[in-house]
């Protein structure tokens, strides 16, 4: 999901270059970069800074713990 939405990132604002305010798409595309711009956030907070499991795994227990 995460290189999904990047990927659109990046074609999409190559497509703001090239797309007029007054085209019918423009609200389209708008709507579908802010969606996966948010969905890339959520991700990021999601894999960053969520503490993880703090039980014994298969490389051992938890140094931290």
């Amino acid at each position: 999901m995460f290189f999904v939405c990047n990927f659109l990132l990046g074609y999409l604002s190559n497509f703001f270059e090239h797309i007029s305010e007054k085209s019918s798409e423009f609200g389209i595309v708008a709507a579908i970069f802010i969606i996966c711009f948010l969905v890339d956030i959520w991700l990021f907070v999601l894999l960053g800074f969520i503490k993880g499991s703090s039980q014994e795994n298969k490389y051992g227990p938890n140094p931290i713990a």
